[in-house]
């Protein structure tokens, strides 16, 4: 690998932004539609190509599915490869779905996709956007006010319609509880993804 040309595509696709009228908010996180990301990729690395596989998983309720992308940036002469794995997600809180249908695989698999060009830096910044928060800390480093119970209520209502992969993070990253009559946001969760979800419950 050609140490000059990662670092050409890292700091080509790190200081690409899309146009805020190609993003799509759905619950906490901002999403970019898969063909517009590879679309980016190819216009700057025309010789670029990716391969996608997937397996499934036995376990004792059923099979799950992880799926597999690996992409390469190519100028013609020099190229990089970055492989990225992602489940086939269930609903809300319950992990990997069991059985997925061809559906939820062809999704699973547009999304690692974008994860695989995220890790050769193409749209990374919507992905630490709520990775790298930490509770009480906002994105300048600045110590954030503990949100209000008025705040949690609202955020708490924009949790009800999220995007249910949306939830299962919520939930695996301790931000929300599942409490079997629906999903309460808890009081450590960061104070840019609680003002998402409040976004989307006044909606």
């Amino acid at each position: 690998m050609n140490a000059s040309f990662s670092k050409d595509v890292w700091t080509a696709f790190t200081s690409y932004r899309f146009p805020e009228s190609a993003e799509q908010q759905i619950g906490p996180a901002t999403y970019i539609p898969w063909g517009l990301v590879w679309q980016v990729a190819k216009s700057l690395y025309p010789a670029s190509n990716y391969v996608q596989s997937w397996e499934v998983v036995p376990t004792p309720r059923g099979n799950n599915v992880m799926c597999q992308t690996a992409v390469t940036i190519s100028d013609g002469e020099n190229e990089i490869t970055h492989v990225a794995h992602l489940p086939v997600l269930g609903k809300r809180g319950s992990g990997a779905a069991i059985n997925p249908d061809a559906f939820a695989i062809h999704n699973a698999l547009q999304r690692c996709l974008v994860k695989a060009l995220a890790f050769h830096g193409l749209g990374l910044y919507l992905w630490t956007g709520g990775e790298e928060l930490g509770a009480g800390v906002t994105e300048d480093g600045s110590t954030a006010e503990a949100p209000t119970a008025e705040l949690l209520e609202t955020a708490n209502a924009g949790a009800a319609v999220a995007d249910d992969e949306q939830l299962e993070w919520l939930i695996k990253k301790g931000y929300a509880t599942d409490t079997g009559q629906g999903v309460r946001i808890n009081p450590n969760c960061p104070p840019a993804v609680i003002s998402k979800l409040a976004e989307l419950g006044r909606d």
